[in-house]
């Protein structure tokens, strides 16, 4: 995923929230999107039961909490 940041002010990612399959590095808590900038981070999907998935990340940014940016993925498995 590519967080970009169109404002003059950086974002800094205070929390994550992901449903049950989906695994976001908690490391990049505290990770500065810059303005005019962006940040990419790398997540693990892993599909509840058969091979399609649909997966909800939030990412809450700066101390109030106040902006919430969400990202929904979805997809399919091939092979083993």
């Amino acid at each position: 995923l590519v967080l970009k940041n169109h404002s003059s002010t950086s974002r800094k990612i205070v929390g994550i929230n992901s449903s049950c399959s989906c695994v976001v590095p908690q490391d990049i808590v505290h990770s500065l999107v810059p303005s005019h900038g962006q940040l990419t981070v790398k997540v693990k999907v892993m599909p509840k039961s058969g091979r399609e998935f649909h997966q909800r990340i939030l990412f809450y940014l700066d101390s109030s909490q106040q902006y919430v940016v969400s990202a929904d993925l979805f997809g399919s498995f091939k092979g083993n």
